[in-house]
């Protein structure tokens, strides 16, 4: 339990705001998600590239504490479902986060990184088709989340085809997650095109 706990609190820490604030002077959320992303739209390709890596950096850092700690069964799933949900959720930032990529790579980079460069390969391809495509005009999701659309799932089918369990426990864990903040992004873009 201290494992998801400490998982959670590590996924918790926004970079993109906290380089924002730093930086910048304001917060990447009233403008952007604070993700790579958000911060790479918002502050250029340095920021956006280096919140990017801290971010799947701490992934990976919530992974290796709880293999170090030699926790086995659900626990390595649930801590990197947690670092997802830390980033989503964060408390330290009034639970209003990112969308949990770049934490859930950096999970399956030390996981089942066999897996994540095949999930990775066919996301961002699907990304940049559909940021061709007329559903991106029609939708205005960013082309990462609409390729996460594919690669997600292409995730799990992957582990659980090959395995192991514990990558696939992970995988649809992180993938609710991300799926949930996807939505409630989506809803939240609607309810502001509605109001504008």
């Amino acid at each position: 339990m201290l494992a998801v706990m400490v998982a959670y609190g590590i996924g918790s820490i926004l970079f993109g705001v906290v380089l924002g604030r730093l930086f910048f002077g304001d917060d990447l959320r009233n403008r952007d998600n604070p993700g790579g992303s958000g911060s790479f739209r918002q502050y250029g390709p340095a920021v956006g590239t280096v919140v990017a890596a801290l971010d799947m950096a701490k992934g990976a850092l919530a992974l290796l504490i709880a293999l170090r700690m030699g926790l086995a069964g659900w626990w390595p799933a649930l801590a990197a479902a947690a670092v997802v949900v830390g980033h989503n959720w964060p408390v330290w930032f009034g639970f209003r986060g990112g969308g949990g990529l770049g934490p859930m790579v950096g999970a399956f980079a030390v996981l089942a990184p066999t897996a994540l460069a095949w999930a990775l390969a066919v996301g961002l391809a699907a990304a940049a088709v559909y940021r061709l495509s007329p559903l991106y005009r029609r939708f205005r999701i960013a082309a990462l989340p609409g390729g996460a659309v594919v690669g997600v799932p292409f995730l799990i089918a992957l582990t659980h085809l090959q395995g192991p369990l514990v990558a696939h426990r992970a995988a649809v864990l992180c993938g609710v997650a991300v799926g949930l903040r996807g939505l409630e992004m989506l809803n939240a873009g609607k309810r502001k095109e509605a109001v504008a």
